[in-house]
């Protein structure tokens, strides 16, 4: 058993010896010539150029891209001059700044006498002396300009790049197609981003505005300076925050979802449209609107709320509080779903021709004085469907021609002995109010008896329910249970 195991274990063994022994035979093991290289070249790995300069002028006057390997500091002057197109530089989280004693050059400078375009710069800091004395007083070292040029450029980008203490601006391009995006600039003496498009940029302490552009979309901005006219202005401005003092801390064709306040007698946001915006303004005007705005809110303690600036403005679901006059209409405007609620003097002041439709108008005039009406209308204004509650003065106060149709008007004249509805002039259309609890006058029509139409009225527990109480135009005043004219006031 023992010999017949053991021979047939050496077959075995010899078979595979057999088989591996042809496997190991690989032919001519002899190299065939030198190897080939095999790693790649330094330009393959890092196919720019790099700045290696550390103190004194850069110019970068062919094609490519270049990055920087230090910070770079110079004396006075530029600090870095492209004059080629296309090229870009990555600043690689170095900082470019100057010593000069006073402010000279550019940072970086698209310093051809010809129009360059097609460069790029991003990532990493200009820094320089400029300071704001605290009265808005900008001097100091270093640069005049963060970037700049000679000759208008196209199609310019800066990105990841931050800015402090220029004399004269921050990022300064052109409107011909350039981009700031996710930028910050602090501390100029006049513009912070002057481009095409401006994203997510953060912008503070500019004297002569924030941000100028065709379109701002995410950024957020901040001027000081009592001679500011504009903190951020654009075509379309998105998604944006802005403060002043005494200029308009957002302007814009086109302003949405953007909030701007102004300590002054500034503008919180000046538009031609606007949707879901908040305007506030210590002395000047919370929200001045000049064709339609939607979903906004505008306040000012010392001056107006929301302004419509030109005939035939439209406010939609707006609503103005907390201002001295809560919405200024103008001539020729209409607002829908609106609410003027607590604001220390009247709540809608309209021109002639407007329309007041669907709005709540309560609780304005303050604690004193004569003022607060609820709504003061002009001549041939509609005012229907309104709710008109807890004004100090009048409720509604209208001029002749006007139709007051179908509003609730109650607990009026809080302060002073005054009116529901109240109408000076005559041929006003008086109907289907709704008058309860005013102190003074239910309906009072100053053109006498023959003046207006007034019917269908329900007036009770006011003073004096109706002045006057007949005329030819005039429904009959009944009682609920005895009433027999349709047209009649109850």
């Amino acid at each position: 058993m023992y010999t017949k195991i053991s021979t047939i274990a050496w077959v075995c063994f010899f078979g595979l010896w057999l088989v591996a022994g042809s496997a190991w035979a690989q032919g001519n093991l002899t190299p065939s010539g030198a190897p080939a290289p095999t790693m790649k070249s330094l330009d393959q790995i890092e196919a720019r150029t790099a700045i290696t300069n550390t103190i004194s002028l850069v110019t970068i006057a062919q094609s490519g891209s270049y990055y920087l390997t230090h910070n770079l500091t110079v004396s006075t002057g530029d600090a870095i001059d492209i004059t080629t197109n296309n090229v870009t530089l990555d600043l690689n989280g170095f900082t470019i700044s100057s010593t000069a004693a006073s402010s000279t050059g550019v940072a970086i400078l698209l310093g051809s006498s010809s129009a360059l375009r097609n460069v790029t710069i991003l990532n990493g800091f200009i820094k320089s002396g400029t300071t704001n004395n605290g009265l808005n007083v900008y001097a100091g070292s270093g640069f005049n300009y963060g970037i700049s040029f000679n000759a208008q450029p196209t199609m310019v980008s800066v990105r990841d790049v931050t800015v402090s203490g220029c004399l004269q601006a921050g990022i300064y391009l052109t409107q011909n197609g350039s981009l700031v995006e996710n930028c910050k600039v602090l501390s100029t003496g006049g513009m912070g981003i002057y481009a095409t498009t401006v994203r997510q940029c953060v912008v503070r302490d500019c004297g002569n505005g924030a941000i100028q552009c065709e379109g701002a979309y995410d950024c957020s901005g901040e001027t000081t300076s009592l001679n500011v006219v504009y903190t951020i202005v654009g075509s379309v401005v998105q998604n944006c925050s802005g403060t002043c003092v005494n200029g308009y801390a957002i302007s814009g064709t086109t302003v949405n979802n953007c909030s701007g306040v102004a300590y002054g007698a500034g503008v919180g946001i000046y538009a031609t449209v606007a949707n879901n915006c908040s305007g506030t303004s210590s002395s000047g005007a919370g929200l001045v609107i000049v064709e339609s705005a939607h979903d906004c809110t505008g306040s000012c303690p010392a001056g107006t709320g929301i302004e419509l600036n030109n005939r035939y403005g439209v406010l939609h679901d707006c609503t103005a509080k907390s201002s001295t006059v809560g919405i200024d209409m103008g001539i020729y405007a209409t607002i829908i779903n609106c609410a003027a609620i607590g604001n220390n003097s009247n709540g809608v002041v309209a021109g002639q021709s407007c329309v007041i439709r669907g709005c709540t108008v309560n609780a304005n005039g303050g604690s004193s004085g004569t003022n607060g009406i609820g709504i003061i209308a002009g001549i041939r204004t509609t005012i229907e469907d309104c709710i008109v509650i807890d004004n100090r003065n009048d409720g509604i106060l209208a001029a002749g021609d006007s139709s007051i149709l179908n509003n609730h008007v109650s607990h009026n004249g809080v302060g002073v002995t005054s009116a529901g509805i109240h109408t000076s002039g005559s041929g006003s259309r008086i109907e289907g109010n709704q008058l309860r609890d005013n102190n003074g006058y239910g309906i009072k029509s100053d053109g006498g008896a023959n003046a207006d139409i007034i019917i269908r009225n329900l007036a009770g527990a006011n003073s004096i329910n109706y002045q006057p109480s007949n005329g030819s135009y005039f429904g009959p005043v009944q009682t609920p249970v005895n009433a027999t004219n349709v047209l009649g006031n109850l």
